[in-house]
């Protein structure tokens, strides 16, 4: 869990940010790991599925098709359906084997396994300047989106089950597509806008069906 969940999943949505043309969009492809939760349990758990949930699979694959195709299905695009896919099954492993964990000793340990692994690939770039911006932001990054996330999203997992806290995930593809825009000036094409409400919809069906 701590390597899929954490050291992995920072690493590659990284080099996905970094390769990707739009980040929104790269949010909405990350964001269909519930998707990949549904198929999975289905296929190694038995858990079945509802009509409503297979037409949600379908249409939100067929949404991101239509979403990276529209940019091209470029490298960052790969690497975040892949970031996707690995999410999920650490999260079913999670559920699996770590229901019961403490989740603050669970926690602290994955941030320190994923330290060690993650901490290499400063090598790989050299643009990082330290300065008390930087610094703060370094800081800021990992304690908010990481430490409490992680912790929040683990506590929802063991409360709700894997495939009913995938579907709060929602609301972080449409907050990135707003802040893209306010933030970054990054407007969506038609094609990424129409694909990216065909996956929420697709991954919207799959947890209420």
């Amino acid at each position: 869990s701590a390597l899929l969940n954490n050291a992995l999943f920072v690493v590659i949505l990284n080099f996905a940010l970094l390769y990707s043309s739009n980040p929104a969009l790269t949010s909405v492809l990350i964001y269909t790991q519930p998707v990949f939760v549904m198929v999975l349990e289905r296929a190694f758990f038995g858990k079945k599925t509802t009509k409503k949930q297979s037409l949600g699979v379908l249409l939100a694959f067929f949404g991101v098709a239509l979403s990276v195709g529209s940019a091209s299905f470029d490298l960052g695009s790969f690497l975040v359906v892949l970031d996707g896919f690995l999410w999920s099954v650490g999260t079913l492993y999670h559920q699996k084997r770590l229901v019961n964990s403490n989740l603050l000793q669970l926690n602290a340990f994955m941030t320190l396994f994923s330290a060690l692994i993650v901490s290499p690939t400063l090598l790989l770039n050299h643009s990082f300047v330290l300065t008390r911006e930087s610094l703060l932001l370094s800081l800021l990054v990992p304690l908010s989106a990481q430490t409490l996330g992680f912790l929040f999203w683990f506590n929802a997992v063991n409360r709700l089950g894997a495939i009913r806290a995938s579907s709060l995930s929602l609301l972080v593809p449409i907050s990135a597509y707003l802040l893209s825009f306010a933030l970054l000036g990054k407007t969506p094409t038609k094609f990424e806008l129409v694909g990216s409400a065909i996956t929420l919809i697709g991954v919207y069906l799959t947890q209420r069906g």
